[in-house]
Order: structure tokens, then C-alpha cells, then sequence
């Protein structure tokens, strides 16, 4: 055989293998599994209002130990409301952990706001959820 056929040849096989290592490597990255949303108990992460806003699509994922909150804030007043703290109260094994979820923000009539709280352990457990809008830091 002639250097060209050869190079040709050994130009295919190579591509093959790149091929193949591709598809491999995009089935292990599309095999990851998504995040764990936890559902706690429906009457725990239900809709609710305190003060004219709106706290909805609740929701807590756990990985490796570690939980996210994740909620949606709406103010349904017709007035620019002004959160000095909101604190959302988590109370898990009877013991409440009181975590301060906003500070000193305005919220235009209608305006939405996401709420997110990363915490360093496993809130999925929790048994009741509390609201609180103060004008005091706690």
C-alpha cells in the first residue's frame, strides 16, 4: 500500500475512536441526576399571605446534605410596601431555626421578588413553616 492509503486509513480509525469517545462522554453528562425536590407535606409549603404579599411556589431541594428554599414574593397591596425583615421560621425536631430571608427592600404594587436561602444542612424534615414581617432585627 502507498503512505496515502495507509495515512487515510489510519486518519478514519482515529475519528472513530474520537467518535465513539464523544457519545460516551455526552450519555455520563446527560445521565446526571437532576437535584432532589423535596416534598414537604403540602399544608407545610403552602401558598400563603402575610401583610398583602403573596409567598408562593415554595419549594425545598436537598443535596448531599445541603438545602435550598427557594419561594416567589408578590406584593398584592396597590402601595409600594417597604419589608424592614421578613424571616421565614423552619421548625425541624421542635427546634425552630428563625432565618432572615429579606432585609430593608421595597416592593412596587404587583412587583415579585424570588426568595432564596442556601443552608448548610437538611431542612427537608421541617414540620412547620412561619412567616414573620418585623420592623425589629431579631
Amino acid at each position: 500500500m502507498d503512505k496515502k492509503k495507509i495515512l487515510f486509513i489510519i486518519g478514519i480509525v482515529l475519528i472513530v475512536i474520537l467518535g465513539i469517545i464523544a457519545i460516551n462522554i455526552g450519555k455520563k453528562s446527560s445521565n446526571t441526576e437532576p437535584p432532589k425536590t423535596d416534598n414537604l407535606n403540602e399544608s407545610i409549603l403552602k401558598d400563603t399571605t402575610v401583610e398583602n404579599l403573596s409567598i408562593t411556589n415554595q419549594s425545598v431541594v436537598t443535596r448531599d446534605g445541603l438545602s435550598t428554599y427557594m419561594a416567589n414574593l408578590e406584593n398584592k397591596a396597590s402601595e409600594t410596601k417597604h419589608i424592614d425583615y421578613l424571616y421565614i421560621t423552619f421548625t425541624i425536631n421542635n427546634e425552630e431555626n428563625n432565618v432572615l430571608a429579606l432585609k430593608d427592600t421595597d416592593l412596587e404594587p404587583n412587583g415579585k421578588l424570588p426568595i432564596i436561602i442556601n443552608f448548610d444542612a437538611d431542612i427537608s424534615k421541617a414540620s412547620k413553616v412561619t412567616y414573620e414581617i418585623t420592623n425589629e432585627k431579631k
